[in-house]
């Protein structure tokens, strides 16, 4: 895969998750139409101009477009999920959850890594109404440290692997250096196939339902093995 080729399709990803057409982006971004088309089609070589004048359209750091682009070169194929960026959890059915999971109220505190505000505050608030201590970090750097901080406190890490400074495979890596049997949950819009490194650990495709998040979480809280 050329760097065009990767550029192109964490543009064109972006562009759909912010539910934007190919003119509206370009009447954000001030790049011409027929050169974003360009761009997503792997037919045009991105430019420091270009991606910060995307980012600023879209309303990210150019570091995150940058190291999506560097985790698609990396990882080679790419079947990009069409998942909105707010789209982290549908709608919460009771009757599922209760079904799924019963009842209870949880205990254990979780750190959750997701840079996204609007998907951080609906799986804070969520998972806070069934008893779990909720820490949070909007980047991967802030995972560290707060991994760190609260060393031996922390039962759960939900983290999504698309970050604007460090991957979560990075994360997890460092996290593992502190802890070897930390219990991790990855979660991404991108299927798991793309990191090797993870294959055979948990792993979440978004969207997914508070059913599903909450008996995932269930089980590895209570496992006695982080696999």
């Amino acid at each position: 895969m050329t760097i065009e080729v990767a550029f192109g399709n964490v543009i064109r990803k972006l562009r759909r998750e912010r539910g934007l057409s190919q003119a509206e982006l370009s009447e954000l971004s001030l790049l011409d139409r027929v050169f974003i088309s360009c761009l997503e089609r792997g037919k045009q070589q991105p430019t420091l101009i270009t991606i910060f004048s995307l980012a600023a359209a879209f309303g990210v750091t150019a570091q995150k477009i940058i190291s999506e682009t560097e985790i698609l070169l990396h990882n080679g194929k790419n079947a990009i999920q069409k998942v909105p960026a707010n789209k982290f959890l549908i709608p919460v059915f009771a009757e599922e959850v209760t079904s799924a999971v019963g009842e209870n109220i949880f205990s254990g505190t979780v750190l959750i890594v997701e840079d996204e505000p609007l998907s951080l505050e609906l799986l804070s608030e969520f998972l806070s109404n069934y008893g779990l201590n909720i820490l949070i970090a909007e980047d991967g750097r802030s995972a560290i440290n707060i991994y760190t901080e609260y060393e031996g406190k922390i039962d759960l890490v939900l983290m999504d692997i698309m970050l604007p400074d460090l991957d979560g495979i990075t994360i997890y890596k460092e996290i593992l250096q502190h802890n070897p049997s930390a219990k991790i949950i990855f979660i991404s819009g991108y299927l798991q196939e793309h990191f090797s490194e993870i294959l055979k650990h948990p792993f979440m495709q978004k969207p997914l339902t508070p059913a599903q998040l909450l008996s995932k979480i269930k089980d590895h809280i209570e496992s006695d093995s982080y696999a």
